[in-house]
């Protein structure tokens, strides 16, 4: 058994002197014996190795020496109370020494005959920290203290995030998805949102143009030569009453296609207009070739188309 810190033993003496008084150590040689020059209990307590004493003026000594009190009394509230300063006195190693177990059945004896005129009274041995009565141990209150105060919280956090995952979410409720539609429409659709997302805008218009073409020279069995197609298609147009001109089409197309295959580049965006404003052109060109509809002067009575 080893001795604790003192301030520990200091604070439970100040229990009954309020701070006024402090207690000290000493060791014992083997072959040295404690000299107790106040003794009223009759017997001497056998002590050895470190001994640990009182230094107080409001303890009066029953059992002590010149370095300090074994045991003293001291009187609170007209309760006599018996302070004992070594406890290897009564404890399980200490009790067998010498004479310490007489030593301590008188002690009890002494404290039972006090303010008591029946021998047999009885003895009660609080230990106990708060009280006779032994503190019930409640399973809520162990809940709330250390450490299963770490559990209790993690528990209410879970619960807490379980809840909040259960409630309904404020505001209006979020638009559902459509069904997919595998119409044309929507292929078109998704086909040119790729096209814009990928930047392809002048490779398209051009291809466009090259497509028309190839479109209405097929349809009209104009000769497969560019330049006689041209001069060709030009003729026919003239003769339905077609003001514009193919040969500035097939001019974009041609120069459109080796730039492709020489190096790709990105249009400016002036470049880009004009590639617009010639699909425009060609598809209102296509339509008044093939159908008579002139889109420009607004002779048909449909309304234009849109590119």
């Amino acid at each position: 058994m080893e001795p604790v810190p003192l301030d520990r033993v200091n604070r439970v003496l100040t229990f009954v002197t309020e701070g006024r008084g402090s207690v000290s150590r000493r060791r014992l040689d083997s072959s040295e014996e404690m000299a107790w020059q106040t003794n009223s209990i009759g017997i001497s307590p056998t002590l050895s190795g470190v001994v640990q004493l009182i230094q107080s003026e409001e303890i009066k000594p029953l059992v002590g020496c010149q370095d300090g009190i074994l045991l003293g009394e001291i009187e609170i509230s007209g309760r006599q109370i018996w302070v004992l300063s070594d406890p290897d006195v009564l404890s399980n190693h200490g009790i067998v020494r010498g004479d310490n177990a007489a030593f301590m059945l008188t002690v009890i004896d002494t404290l039972r005959r006090w303010n008591n005129s029946d021998p047999d009274a009885l003895i009660v041995f609080d230990g106990v920290l708060h009280g006779f009565q032994e503190q019930q141990a409640s399973p809520l209150a162990l809940l709330f203290g250390f450490p299963f105060v770490i559990v209790t919280i993690l528990t209410c956090i879970a619960a807490l995030l379980l809840v909040l995952s259960g409630m309904s979410r404020f505001g209006a409720p979020l638009v559902s998805k459509p069904a997919l539609d595998f119409g044309k429409a929507n292929l078109i659709g998704n086909g040119a949102r790729l096209l814009d997302y990928a930047g392809h805008h002048s490779e398209v218009l051009v291809r466009y143009i090259g497509m028309t073409l190839h479109y209405v020279a097929s349809a009209l069995r104009a000769p497969d030569e560019n330049m006689a197609a041209s001069e060709w298609l030009d003729r026919v147009g003239r003769s339905r009453g077609v003001k514009t001109s193919c040969a500035n089409f097939f001019r974009i197309y041609q120069d459109g296609q080796k730039n492709f295959k020489s190096k790709p580049s990105t249009p400016s965006p002036r470049e880009l207009n004009e590639l617009f404003e010639n699909a425009k052109k060609i598809y209102d060109w296509k339509q008044e070739i093939l159908k008579g509809e002139n889109v420009t002067h607004g002779s048909s009575n449909k309304p234009p188309n849109r590119f």
